[in-house]
């Protein structure tokens, strides 16, 4: 697994412009390895001592509630009620769709 130093684990990691077909599960996800996320057993195992979730992209934002690592936790997702802090002066431009990273997540028509 690889952290941060500071206690984070990555999870996920693609960059604009990553092809669909080259996203895929990974044993290991780095900043600087192929596009890829964990398998879903290796999520929760991490976040079963996970006490806060960072989500990074053109912006960051951070939730200590526990409805958010509950997420990680189960097959459930952030609309659970889990509440994020940006912590950029400016709305952070979201982008964790694979398939709109791919164009540069120009917003849906």
């Amino acid at each position: 697994v690889y952290c941060d130093g500071n206690c984070n684990a990555l999870i996920q990691f693609a960059v604009a412009g990553t092809p669909v077909s080259s996203y895929a599960e990974r044993n290991v996800v780095t900043p600087s390895a192929a596009a890829g996320y964990l398998s879903i057993d290796s999520v929760r195992t991490l976040a079963q001592s996970a006490t806060a979730v960072i989500l990074r992209d053109r912006g960051e934002a951070v939730s200590n509630s526990p409805l958010a690592v509950l997420a990680l936790r189960t097959d459930g997702n952030w609309h659970n009620g889990a509440t994020f802090s940006a912590s950029v002066t400016e709305q952070p431009d979201w982008c964790f769709d694979i398939n709109r990273a791919q164009t540069g997540c120009e917003t849906d028509a």
